[in-house]
């Protein structure tokens, strides 16, 4: 949801590293992507973070909003 991507954002601007590798392994692990060879933690973070907010732009635009992921409307 909304929450999620600004967590994501804050990662991306504001984090180490060290960081970003721990969020890119359990996002991977939570959608079950395989790291591809020369796939750097941050390429696969911001790839996601566009992703998910195109997804999320898209869902508004035919009125859903959801705060965060325990939003069940």
């Amino acid at each position: 949801g909304i929450h999620e991507l600004h967590v994501l954002e804050d990662v991306l601007r504001q984090s180490t590293a060290e960081i970003k590798q721990q969020v890119a392994e359990r996002i991977r692990a939570k959608i079950r992507w395989t790291k591809q060879p020369g796939e750097t933690d941050l390429a696969f973070l911001e790839a996601y973070y566009s992703a998910l907010r195109r997804r999320l732009e898209q869902r508004m635009l035919l009125g859903e909003r959801k705060a965060d992921k325990f939003d069940v409307r």
